[in-house]
């Protein structure tokens, strides 16, 4: 099955962190991080989180932040998800900016206010499984039900000490694509900043390898609020914009 990733959300700070060498086999508060945070994700249904997402650029340095809510809704065979921004900040302006990020478990759907347009693009054949969890993988890389076998299996991982740019209360997980990983062409690191009360990402950098750094703040989430199937959809008002879609080529006999 072909997937691609179309927008690698998870994530930008005007800092780069150092990158550490993790130890050749994780250490033992390493394993007790992923192992707290695979019994968090099990445990999540639906989930309701305010999100700010930063992009910087190092060599432009320019930073664009667009803030909103992103909504999660587990489903067989795939999940739902819906990330909506509101506003766009850039060179110390902000304005109004509404876009959206939808995925209904079979297509992935962009929408953006601002060019009435809206692009669909076939994710998944019918009947066939994604994990829009899995980092580097699916629609909409999310940081949350993250697996300690695929962790450990694709990345190096290293336990970072905090400063004054982390949430407070977290625990810092630096994670380093392994060699021959196919992450290693997108990103030098991903860094995951894990609450110690909730035991799931307040935050996450990724230095990515195109020189931009993207940062995404989880701020107020909410937990297996029960949210209905009918919240996840675009406004009334994208039935009328262009709209462009690509499905997936006929599945090879």
């Amino acid at each position: 099955m072909r997937q691609r990733t179309i927008i690698g959300l998870c994530l930008t700070a005007a800092w780069i962190v150092p990158i550490h060498r993790a130890h050749a086999q994780p250490t033992p508060q390493v394993v007790a991080v992923l192992d707290a945070l695979e019994r968090a994700g099990d445990k999540i249904n639906d989930l309701q989180t305010d999100l700010r997402f930063e992009t910087f650029n190092t060599i432009l340095e320019d930073r664009i932040t667009k803030t909103g809510e992103l909504l999660y809704k587990k489903q067989d065979p795939n999940a739902l998800f819906l990330v909506r921004f509101d506003r766009l900040s850039q060179g110390g302006v902000t304005n109004e900016n509404r876009e959206w990020h939808f995925f209904d478990g079979n297509w992935y759907t962009e929408a953006r206010e601002m060019t009435r347009q809206v692009i669909r693009r076939e994710i998944v054949r019918p009947g066939e499984k994604i994990n829009p969890f899995e980092l580097g993988k699916g629609p909409f890389p999310l940081p949350f039900g993250q697996k300690k076998s695929e962790m450990l299996q694709r990345f190096d991982i290293a336990l970072l000490p905090t400063s004054g740019n982390d949430p407070p209360g977290s625990t810092h997980l630096q994670c380093v694509p392994k060699a021959g990983e196919e992450l290693a062409d997108k990103y030098v690191a991903l860094h995951l900043f894990v609450d110690e009360k909730t035991d799931l990402p307040a935050k996450i950098i990724a230095e990515q390898t195109d020189d931009n750094v993207i940062t995404v703040w989880f701020d107020n989430l909410r937990i297996n609020p029960g949210l209905p199937g009918s919240v996840f959809k675009l406004p009334p008002e994208a039935a009328d914009w262009d709209t462009e879609t690509e499905s997936l080529p006929p599945d090879p006999e």
